[in-house]
This record gives structure tokens, sequence and C-alpha cells, in this order.
């Protein structure tokens, strides 16, 4: 299933006047997370990203699952056979929901 909730440009939100409420609000994905929070944010997925989203340890690991869910990894034995990273990237920016 293609989701297009992550395909907000910068350009868009320039366009519409809501580019600065977002960045005073902590992002785009931040803002959804706040107002939507019923629904899974993967703020990852947005094109633009907080410079600090990969410090927070609880983003790097829903990142992981994501990913673990993505290319059916079960065990931690698994990663030893993820070698294309190229691959592992392309799942994390993804624009096909894995919810």
């Amino acid at each position: 299933m293609v989701t297009y909730r992550y395909m907000v440009t910068l350009r868009q939100l320039k366009t519409l006047g809501l580019h600065r409420l977002f960045r005073l609000n902590g992002g785009l994905c931040s803002v959804l997370e706040k107002v939507y929070p019923d629904q899974s944010w993967h703020p990852w997925r947005f094109p633009v990203t907080s410079k600090t989203l990969w410090r927070d340890p609880v983003i790097v690991r829903r990142a992981l699952q994501y990913v673990e869910q993505a290319l059916d990894i079960k065990t931690q034995d698994d990663w030893y056979f993820v070698h294309d990273l190229v691959d592992m990237h392309r799942h994390l920016s993804s624009s096909s929901s894995v919810d």
C-alpha cells in the first residue's frame, strides 16, 4: 500500500505558509504526532528530518524494528544476513507503508 503522508516537501510547506509553524514546533512529524496521536508516525520517512533525529535511542529502536518487519528479520542472528545497506536505506525511506 502506497502512503503519501510522507511525501510532503519543504517547498509545499513554504507555498502553504506553514513552514514556520512546523519549524517553530519541532518539525512536521512532531506536529503531526501531537495532532494525530492515534496514528503511528515514522519520522525517518519524511524528506526533511530533525538534525537530532538519530540521536534519540527510541527513534533508532523504532527504525530498526521497522526494518526488521520490512525485511522479515525474526531473530538477532538474521541481522548477519543483511548485507545490502542500500536496501535497508530504501526500506527506511520508502513510500510504501509497513504499518
